[in-house]
């Protein structure tokens, strides 16, 4: 499953709530305790001018990615739309601190590299844990103000590259 057919997967479930997911979680997810330290890129399907909060409490998953032994830990907050429209999205520690090098057609580097950037993500990386860190930005709305698309290196045997995107985040006022 490559990762663009991962996010679309997020379709299934973005438009559940909470309580419903929470109780009937995908098979290999489960609610832990708190972040850890290392956390696997989540896939994201962000687009400019979606906003989000981070709630004073959470549930944290774990959810191992398709395909791998490799969990990776997120929360689910309503995502608010462009149009108006409400889903639900997956936050980790990479939607903040995310960071890419670009790759061409052929798998190999460019020299270009690429970062989340952005206020939150200043704030953000402050902290020396990623529960901290999201205390920090608890109860702040956050809007996406540019999404970057970045051709990058691919983790699986039967891929070179894979498109991924870095973001661009400001508080909204």
């Amino acid at each position: 499953m490559t990762a663009q057919e991962y996010v679309k997967s997020f379709d299934n479930v973005a438009g559940i709530s909470n309580d419903d997911f929470m109780n009937n979680l995908p098979d290999g997810t489960t609610k832990v305790a708190k972040f850890t330290g290392s956390n696997a890129e989540i896939p994201d399907s962000w687009e400019k001018d979606d906003t989000f909060m981070i709630p004073e409490s959470y549930d944290v998953i774990s959810q191992v990615i398709a395909g791998s032994t490799r969990p990776y830990e997120y929360i689910r907050v309503p995502v608010t739309h462009k149009d108006g429209s409400t889903t639900y999205g997956h936050i980790g520690k990479s939607t903040f601190n995310r960071r890419l090098v670009e790759v061409d057609e052929n798998g190999q580097r460019t020299n270009k590299r690429y970062a989340t950037t952005g206020q939150p993500v200043q704030d953000f990386c402050k902290h020396m844990s990623v529960d901290d860190a999201f205390k920090a930005l608890a109860g702040k709305v956050i809007r996406v103000k540019s999404v970057t698309p970045v051709r990058t290196r691919s983790f699986r045997s039967d891929a070179k590259y894979t498109d991924s995107r870095v973001l661009e985040l400001e508080y909204v006022a």
